[in-house]
């Protein structure tokens, strides 16, 4: 008897669940077919420039259009085609100046194959656009890598700079607002506790996208990164720049010790001559005196210290 009627609740509880599916298709059946209006946002492409012309200006990237149709091909087109519907703003007849009444173009908005019967009743926002075009020109510019932080490890260094591959690119854009750019940089990128040399890739960051291209994607970059080290480099010789004529000018000690840090391999290609031992000439020195001065040390910017010994100089004027 319990089991008959477990049987019966439960053919019951299936029967009000088919009712209630059945009931659902029903009404998603008859709203489909009825007509709705519907607010899309679509991108606007603008196409066909003359030759040898460019946007001056930034146009919307989107537009906003109110589409009329059934339920069910209005819910087709937003579940499959809704990437595929673009504006396309035909410039091929345009010299330089356009006020565009967007509204007098609805057939340059094209939808998928299969939804004709969908009518764009107009375009919301917005209802003019203006369009200037300019001379195209291009100019080579210099890869900056402000954007690339290198954090050597503990007793490491970075030794000069990030080298690029190649170490410049062109952009193209129009005449009157190329000279904005003179540089490009990459996007971020950051590396910790580096201990050797590495080569990467990075993106190239495109600013005013809408109004310049760039002849790359991305560039190759190498940094060099050594073992700290030092080096003594022994009677490096003193000098006194700007002495005047007829002056006799002496130097006690006459030559000077210099310990350089650095990468390693870098500072072992120093020589004495590229560094530069100075006591500058000042003009209240006199004749048959003795100055004490300290040195100006003038040496590779991959240096990253120095001490001299000793540091302190006799200067004899004759």
């Amino acid at each position: 008897m319990k089991i008959f009627v477990q049987r019966i609740k439960l053919i019951r509880v299936k029967t009000l669940l088919v009712s209630i599916i059945v009931a659902i298709f029903l009404w998603m059946y008859v709203k489909l077919g009825e007509t709705y209006r519907y607010n899309l946002d679509i991108p606007m492409v603008p196409v066909n420039v003359q030759p040898g012309k460019t946007l001056k200006n930034e146009l919307p990237q989107n537009i906003k259009i109110l589409v009329e149709g059934k339920g069910s091909s209005l819910m087709g087109l937003l579940l499959f085609w809704k990437s595929d519907i673009k504006f396309f703003l035909d410039l091929s007849t345009i010299e330089y100046f356009w006020d565009c009444e967007l509204n007098n173009y609805l057939n340059w908005i094209k939808l998928p194959p299969g939804y004709e019967k969908i009518v764009v009743k107009e375009i919301t926002k917005p209802e003019f656009v203006t369009v200037e075009l300019d001379k195209l020109l291009e100019k080579k510019v210099p890869l900056g890598s402000e954007k690339i932080t290198v954090i050597p490890s503990a007793h490491y260094v970075q030794v000069g700079k990030i080298q690029f591959v190649p170490d410049s690119i062109l952009i193209f854009g129009p005449a009157s607002k190329i000279s904005i750019i003179d540089r490009v940089v990459t996007e971020p990128l950051k590396y910790k506790n580096i201990k050797r040399p590495f080569e990467d890739y990075a993106l190239i960051k495109k600013e005013y996208e809408d109004l310049f291209t760039y002849s790359l994607e991305g560039v190759d970059f190498k940094v060099d990164v050594q073992v700290l080290g030092e080096r003594i480099l022994e009677t490096v010789d003193v000098v006194v720049t700007n002495i005047p004529a007829g002056y006799k000018v002496r130097v006690e000690p006459g030559t000077v010790n210099v310990k350089i840090r650095g990468g390693i391999n870098f500072i072992n290609s120093i020589d004495k001559s590229d560094i530069t031992v100075e006591i500058p000439w000042k003009k209240e020195w006199k004749r048959l005196r003795e100055y004490r001065e300290k040195l100006i040390i003038r040496h590779p910017e991959d240096i990253i210290s120095y001490d001299e010994l000793p540091q302190i100089f006799t200067v004899i004027i004759g």
